[in-house]
């Protein structure tokens, strides 16, 4: 998602776009200050909600919380009825469409677009144990 905004803030086309996404926990955002910069790059261009499951003793958190409800897309998404993608891992996905649904957007209106998931590969006996490491770190969805 990140590339694509960066795509909107360099060819400034004019978009509408609504980013909801949900994280174990404010620590869990990825690339926290990167989605804020381009948030304000874009504007009114862009709507971002980063909503985490649960707050953070370590990190103050005052917006909302909570996984995907009714709720929250109706406020950051007013006109979900119009609203085309939902974006994500194939359980998160299933969970958005769902919701939509019963908040009676057509079904001809909701595309999926799952991301693939993150699989650990079982390594080799004999690879050295810093590749494991490696694949640990890389590992891009919560």
């Amino acid at each position: 998602m990140i590339s694509m905004f960066h795509w909107l803030v360099d060819t400034g086309l004019d978009a509408d776009v609504v980013f909801i996404t949900n994280v174990r926990t404010p620590d869990d955002i990825i690339s926290r200050q990167e989605l804020l910069h381009i948030s304000a790059r874009l504007s009114s261009k862009l709507k971002l909600a980063i909503v985490p499951a649960a707050a953070s003793p370590a990190r103050p958190w005052h917006g909302p919380t909570g996984k995907l409800y009714e709720m929250l897309v109706r406020t950051f998404a007013r006109d979900f009825n119009e609203r085309e993608t939902v974006c994500g891992l194939p359980g998160y996905t299933a969970v958005a469409k769902a919701l939509l649904a019963d908040m009676g957007s057509p079904w001809r209106n909701i595309t999926m677009k799952a991301l693939a998931a993150h699989r650990r590969l079982r390594p080799h006996p004999q690879q050295p144990k810093v590749h494991r490491q490696l694949s640990r770190r890389h590992h891009l969805w919560p």
